[in-house]
């Protein structure tokens, strides 16, 4: 999940006038939009530590690797 205080930009709900233009669009801009903000809110999110640690693990083994040859 979104925590919109840390993202402002992120809306915890649409508005009446939001949901009346999405019921109103075609099916392929309501995918595409809909496929946007779920993209964008994946952006915004913080990536876990556990996950960085991974990267850095296995930055440290390529390079060591790469030192050896």
């Amino acid at each position: 999940m979104t925590d919109n205080k840390k993202h402002p930009t992120l809306k915890s709900k649409p508005r009446l006038s939001d949901t009346d233009s999405f019921d109103k669009q075609p099916l392929p801009d309501k995918i595409g939009h809909s496929l946007k903000n779920l993209y964008n809110e994946v952006l915004a999110e913080e990536v876990p530590d556990d996950f960085l640690n991974l990267l850095r693990q296995a930055d440290a083994a390529t390079d060591e690797g790469e030192a050896s040859k």
